[in-house]
Parts: structure tokens; C-alpha cells; sequence
């Protein structure tokens, strides 16, 4: 919404030069002009330098309070008097610039003073104007554009007057050291470019800096940015420097990361030191990029160029770009690095941890923290299947793991935030892409007008549905069901009109599955009763009982037409028979209440027989994972689990991973999340953590821990919106020592399998021990 304002105040603030006094609750960021270095739409296909922007202004009086609302088309930084102003990096939040564009907002109270100030800007291409050749097509995004700055800031002062300094055509822009950056590619660095104290008011040379150019900006409606911001969460130190060739020195962090690395030189002028990300090497000892590179089809891959301008101890990190690595390989230093001059960043969305994990199996520890590096490697303002190749926010791979997501971090406003992203993408038959935010490729691949005009089906997409369903079970805040059930329906609904007698022919297969290939239109079929059912359930919830009414008889058609088309009555299984097959059909909830126990049965036969393996792909591990716990068939889930013979998770983990794998032989990506659906077993199975979906937010929790032979012991928790929530076991001889804290506003009923308590305990009319608010220590003991 823009502000009116009155023609008196009109004629103030340009009198003023911009610098208005007023007395107002709050400045909003539309009341500032988009500036940028040049034009719009005038070779930004060749913008590669980050302009810098800057602007004086006098304060006269002590500062009381001072807020500043900023943002930048493409990733941005904001500085006051010479200082960086907060510890985010690669803001904003990536989102559909044409259609919503995001605002960061700053307590800067402590950055400006009584007299001169400087405020200022740089802004780097990333997402929003990408001039890379890719697979993707986001060279071709309708929003491109060069990038812009913005920002409003309101200052209170001891005199009562407000001041706000807001961007427009008397501020001055230059380019500066930072020559080229773009997200795949890297970014380079001219130190002998640098101006001290361009951002201060030491500096000296603004009168040849050029005015900026006040320009239209982003189309997108400018929000306030509530989603937690990308920062610096982890600094990592080389475990190993080698020189594999003369000159060439490759540094291993030992840990698979998204970031970037800082590097500490001394070196002559002009010198050109290269370094180069990756996360897996070539026999001889160099870096191997050739995996990351294949979808990346004009300049470099993870590279940084940096001339250096002969100070002592230059140090050089890039800003405006991430990497997935493991491995830096670095190029053009006269000497060895020293392990003290080089600095990795692990950078994600900074999420406040909200689940731990730990047993006395070591596979299983270490398994678990893969999955937290990889969930957090691929968490950049929205969710991505990995931090290198592709930076993507595949819909499939989310959905997969949203469960681990919250059980182990403060995501939800996060999924929020991308929820909104589908909403600003959905067309208006209710379509989405693969991919969210897109450049519109994602509506594209895999399709065409006549045979396939729908992309990669519920198993992928559905992930409109199941987030919001999810978050909703976590949070307990109808806000995910009442502000997104629209476009759940409409998705639904769209379902519904390409179906052919309630089946679905479309969907990607069961993807990275290597032995039993369970096929799409199989998949969507399932999935298509399975989001029906929860969008029941959230029609139920939000009290449209016309369409609950509606989605009921639907349901019930959908299940009667995927039993008459892939039910095998002669066996009692599903479509190709394999693994995938029959966990997707008891998980998606097609199975006949009456066929279920022989269907599981079938199934457990079936991993058997591939000696405790998995054979499936994500979508499929997702499912068996789902389907053996909600029928108590743990203890196959961790025999499972612990398998190091391929394929398995355990494998993956002899082979050096440190994180998850795309593939099964590690053949592609080794940074990705789609597999971590395994982490929901941690908290869900083994420690036996489930919400009650009738009681959302963890008001109630069904506590059904599993004790498997061999292990020793295990501690787990999960803080939900009443608090935290933990759980401790430790075996002795034949007796468990358990140990339980239950928050506030919270019901726990413990179902100890073969054991009962030692002590007397209250127990409900199903033998459940009940606990509520407390801690507790108990005795198990063998029921025989």
C-alpha cells in the first residue's frame, strides 16, 4: 500500500533533501525510492559488479531511537558509520520478486549519533538476477533486472523530532572491488579497488561517485521478513592441508558444509589467488568439480578470484554467494597457508535447535548428525536439495523430511514463509511447479501439452498439503490450515479434473530407487487419496463440513478405484509387489482396513528377503519408514537402520560420509536431504516420541520407546510449544532406569512394550502409564 501525503509535506520533504522531520508511529519502507546504479532493463544481462551506495545526513540531537527497514533485488548489505549493521548474511529471503519481495528490519539505535552520519548499501545479483546458463532457466526469470536497494530510516531523537533518511536520487553509487558474483558461479574481488571508510564519514571522495538512479524496483509487495535470517552458525578449521601438485594446496575441513571459506594472505600486488569449493577429489589429490558443474553451463563452478593489494594479513571472504564442500583447493599463493589462515562457515537459516539425539550406538549417532548437516546445509531461506549443483527448492525433498525438520528445529516460520512462496506460484487451475521459487522452468520439465501436461505429481507437489498439515500437528496453529487450506484445495481440486475415474496417469517414479522401480502414475495415484484424506481432516479442523462432506465420498472413491486397478487378490499386494509398492499403500491409507495385517506381512516378507535393505527410493524409504513404526514393527526398522552393506544408510557411513547422500553409491550429490525421512525413526521410534494429531502442538504424546538388544543406552528430547520434552534410558541387567520431564499443559502416555514399572504408577484404561507435568524416574521391569 502506498502512502498519501499531504501537499505541505510534500513540499517539506524535498526542501529537506530527503531528510524529513515528523512525528509519526512508523515509517514504512514504501515511503523510500528503489535506487540503482544505472537504469532498469539497461544491461543487466552484463550487471555483474555490486553497487555500492552511500548518503550524509546530520542528526541534532542524541538519539533515543532509531529503526531502519531495508532490503535489496538480489542480496543485500547495510552499513551505518562504518559498520555492518547485524550479523545476517544473503539477505533477503529468496522469494518470487514479481510477486512478493521482503523487508529486513533493524534495531539501529546503537549505529547512529548526534551530528553527520553515513548510511549505506551493497547489493550483490544473487537470486534476482542470475546470468548463469543452467538447467533451470533462471537467466530466463520475468523478474530480472539489475539489482536495487532500498530503505527507510526512522530516527527519534531527545527533542521529540523523527527523522527519516530514505533512499532516492541524492544518494550516490559507485562500483567497487566486487567485480563479479553470481550465485553458481562464485564471485571476484579486486582489493586494489577497495575505499576505506566508504560507508564513514572519513570518507572523502563521494563528489566522484555518481548520483543514484531512482527506478521502479521489484514488482512484488514489499513484507517485513519474519523468518529466522541466514548467519555464520559454525567456524570449522582445516584437519588436513596437502599440496597434490606444485603450487596447488587443497584444504579438508572434514565435514561436508554450505558457506564459504575466510583465507588470510600475504601477497604481492596483483596477485590473482584462486579458490575453488567441492566436496569430493580425483585420485591425484585435486579437487573434483565435475559432478557439481554438470547442470551449470556458462563460467566457473564454486570459484572465487581474488587480487590482492600487497597489505599485510588481507583477508578475503566472499558475500554475495554460497558453496557446498568439503574441500577448498587454492591457487596462486606464493607459500603454503598456514591451518591458521583459512576458516570455513557453515551458513543456514538460523534455526533455534529444538531436538537432540544421542544412543550408545555409534552408527546410529553419527547417522543421525549427517542428517541435522545436511537439513541445515539445505535450508537457505527456503528449503533446497543441495547447497552446490543446484540450490533448488525441489517440493518433493521437503516434503519428505519435514518431520525430521521439526522435531529437531524451530522451523516453522520458515515453512511458512515458502508456503507463501506456493501460494504466489500456484496457478489459478490450482497447477505448481517442481521447484518453488521458480523461473518458470519448473512447470516445464517432464511435460508437454499432449500426453503429460502435469509435472511431478502429489508425490512431489502434494508437499502443499502435507507442510501445512504437518506444521499444524507441531505448532497447534490453525494459521497453517486457515491461510493455506485455499490453495490445498485448489491443488486437490486440480487433482481431481486431470483424474480418470479418480486414478492419476502423471508423477515422477519413486526417484533414486535402483533395484524395484515403483512408477509414477502408481505414486500419484496413492498420494491423490492420502492428500485427500488430509485435507479432510483440515476441512474438519476449520469447520467446512460442506466440503468435509465432499472430501469424504471423494476419498472413499479414489480408494476403490486404486484397489480395483493395482490390488492382486490371489497374494494380497500392490502393483509391482516391491517394497515401495506396499508401503505406499498402507501409508497412503488405500489398504482395506480388513487386508492390512496380510499386506504387512507381505511387506516385512519382502525385506527380508533383501536381507534388511531397502529397496527403494525416496519416496518409498519415506513410506516403509511411516508404515513400520504406526505398526509397531521397530524392531525391522532397526535392523534396517543398522545394515553397512549396500544399500543402506550404514553404508554411506563407512564410506566417509559426513552427510546424506543423493544416491545410494554416492554416484551424484553427497550433500542432500531427500533420504534424511530416516531421522523421523530417532525421535518417533527409537525414543518413541508421537504427537497426538486430536490434541496439536504436543499437548498430548503417545511415548512408546524401544529398547533393542545390543543397545545401552539412549537420550532424546523435543522442545513443542508447552517446553521441553525429555526422555533417558539406561539398561541394567534385566531392569531399564527411565527418566522423564514432561513441560507444562502436557499429557504423557508411556507404553514400555515388554516392560511395566516397577513402582506403583498410574495407568489409564489401555495400560498406558500417565504422567503430567514433572519429572520422573522409573523402573522397568520385564512383564514376565
Amino acid at each position: 500500500m502506498k502512502t498519501t501525503l499531504s501537499p505541505i509535506f510534500v513540499v517539506l520533504f524535498f526542501l529537506s533533501s530527503f531528510i524529513t522531520m515528523r512525528a509519526q508511529d512508523a515509517v514504512p519502507i514504501e515511503s523510500a525510492k528503489w535506487i540503482a546504479a544505472g537504469p532498469e532493463a539497461e544491461d543487466f544481462d552484463t550487471t555483474y559488479a555490486a553497487p555500492y551506495f552511500r548518503k550524509s545526513f546530520t542528526i541534532d540531537s542524541p538519539v533515543e531511537k532509531a529503526t531502519a527497514r531495508v532490503t535489496g533485488a538480489g542480496y543485500f548489505e547495510f552499513y551505518l558509520n562504518g559498520k555492518k549493521v547485524g550479523n545476517h548474511q544473503l539477505d533477503p529471503v529468496v522469494t518470487r520478486y514479481d510477486k512478493r519481495m521482503k523487508y529486513v528490519e533493524f534495531d539501529v539505535t546503537e549505529y547512529v549519533e548526534k551530528g553527520e552520519n553515513v548510511a549505506g548499501g551493497i547489493v550483490g545479483n544473487g537470486f534476482y538476477n542470475i546470468n548463469t546458463e543452467s538447467a533451470w532457466n533462471f537467466d530466463e526469470a520475468p523478474w530480472r533486472n539489475r539489482p536495487a536497494f532500498i530503505c527507510a530510516i526512522e530516527i527519534g531523537t531527545a527533542n521529540g523530532k523523527s527523522i527519516t533518511v530514505v533512499t532516492d536520487s541524492t544518494w550516490r553509487t559507485s562500483t567497487g572491488p566486487i567485480t563479479f558474483n553470481q550465485l553458481r558461479n562464485g564471485e571476484y574481488y579486486d582489493a586494489r579497488r577497495e575505499f576505506p571508510d566508504w560507508a564513514s564519514t572519513n570518507f572523502k571522495n563521494e563528489n566522484i561517485w555518481a548520483a543514484a538512479v531512482e527506478v521502479g524496483g521489484p514488482s512484488g509487495e514489499l513484507t517485513l521478513q519474519k523468518m529466522p535470517p541466514i548467519r555464520k552458525i559454525k567456524a570449522l578449521k582445516p584437519v588436513k592441508i596437502t599440496e597434490p601438485n606444485p603450487g596447488i594446496y587443497l584444504v579438508d575441513f572434514g565435514q561436508n558444509i554450505a558457506g564459504w571459506a575466510n583465507l588470510v594472505m600475504d601477497e604481492a600486488p596483483g596477485t590473482e589467488v584462486v579458490c575453488r569449493y567441492g566436496e569430493r577429489i580425483f585420485p591425484d589429490g585435486t579437487l573434483d568439480q565435475k559432478e557439481l558443474s554438470r547442470f551449470i553451463f556458462t563460467g566457473e563452478t564454486q570459484t572465487t578470484r581474488y587480487l590482492c593489494n600487497g597489505t599485510d594479513n588481507e583477508q578475503y571472504e566472499p558475500r554475495f554467494t554460497y558453496f557446498g564442500f568439503r574441500y577448498l583447493q587454492i591457487e596462486g599463493l606464493s607459500k603454503a597457508p598456514e591451518v591458521s589462515s583459512v576458516e570455513a562457515y557453515m551458513m543456514n537459516t538460523a534455526f533455534d535447535t529444538v531436538g537432540y539425539f544421542e544412543c550408545s550406538n555409534p552408527l546410529l549417532n553419527q547417522l543421525h548428525q549427517n542428517i541435522q548437516w545436511s537439513y541445515l546445509g539445505n535450508y537457505h531461506s527456503f528449503p533446497e536439495d543441495c547447497p552446490h549443483r543446484e540450490k533448488m527448492g525441489w517440493t518433493g525433498d521437503a516434503q519428505l523430511v519435514v518431520e525430521t525438520g521439526l522435531f529437531n528445529f524451530d522451523a516453522a516460520s520458515a515453512y511458512y514463509k515458502w508456503l507463501q512462496d506456493f501460494a504466489d506460484e500456484q496457478r489459478e487451475n490450482g497447477d505448481l511447479p517442481g521447484i518453488i521459487p521458480t523461473s518458470g522452468w519448473g512447470y516445464l520439465h517432464g511435460r508437454d501439452s499432449i500426453t503429460r501436461p502435469y509435472g511431478y505429481g502429489p508425490q512431489w507437489e502434494g508437499a502443499v498439503v502435507t507442510i501445512p498439515w504437518q506444521a499444524y500437528r507441531w505448532t497447534g496453529d490453525t494459521a497453517f490450515l486457515a491461510d493455506f487450506y485455499p490453495m490445498m484445495k485448489k491443488y486437490v481440486g486440480l487433482l481431481t479434473d486431470i483424474s480418470k475415474d479418480y486414478l492419476l496417469g502423471i508423477g515422477i517414479d519413486d526417484h533414486k530407487a535402483i533395484i524395484t522401480k515403483t512408477e509414477g502414475p502408481y505414486l500419484s495415484a496413492a498420494y491423490y487419496h492420502w492428500l485427500t484424506e488430509i485435507l479432510l481432516d483440515a476441512a474438519l479442523i476449520l469447520g467446512k463440513d460442506e466440503d468435509a462432506d465432499m472430501l469424504k465420498v471423494q476419498a472413499a472413491k479414489i480408494k476403490e478405484a486404486f484397489n480395483t486397478e493395482y490390488f492382486n487378490k490371489e497374494n494380497n499386494t500392490y502393483g509391482n509387489e516391491g517394497q515401495t509398492a506396499l508401503a505406499v499403500a498402507l501409508g497412503c491409507g488405500v489398504v482395506p482396513e480388513e487386508l492390512e495385517k496380510d499386506v504387512l506381512q507381505n511387506l516385512l516378507h519382502k525385506i527380508e528377503a533383501q536381507n534388511y535393505l531397502f529397496d527403494a527410493g525416496v519416496v518409498g524409504v519415506k513410506k516403509i519408514i511411516d508404515v513400520l513404526m504406526e505398526h509397531d514393527k521397530k524392531e525391522v526398522l532397526y535392523k534396517m537402520a543398522m545394515q553397512t552393506d549396500f544399500p543402506s544408510f550404514g553404508n554411506w557411513i563407512e564410506k566417509g560420509a559426513t552427510t546424506m547422500w543423493q544416491n545410494w553409491d554416492g554416484s551424484q550429490s553427497r550433500n542432500h536431504i531427500m533420504f534424511g525421512s530416516i531421522g523421523d525413526y530417532f525421535y518417533k521410534g527409537l525414543a518413541g516420541i508421537n504427537p497426538v494429531d486430536s490434541v496439536p502442538g504436543f499437548g498430548v504424546v503417545n511415548l512408546q520407546p524401544q529398547f533393542p538388544a545390543g543397545m545401552d543406552h539412549l537420550k532424546s528430547g523435543h522442545k513443542s510449544p508447552q517446553g521441553w520434552l525429555h526422555t533417558t534410558w539406561g539398561r541394567n541387567a534385566n531392569t531399564i532406569r527411565y527418566t522423564l520431564t514432561v513441560p507444562d499443559n502436557t499429557t504423557v502416555y508411556l507404553n514400555a512394550g515388554n516392560y511395566k514399572a516397577e513402582d506403583d504408577i498410574i495407568y489409564n484404561a489401555e495400560g498406558l502409564m500417565v504422567f503430567g507435568k514433572g519429572n520422573y524416574e522409573i523402573v522397568l521391569i520385564p512383564k514376565d
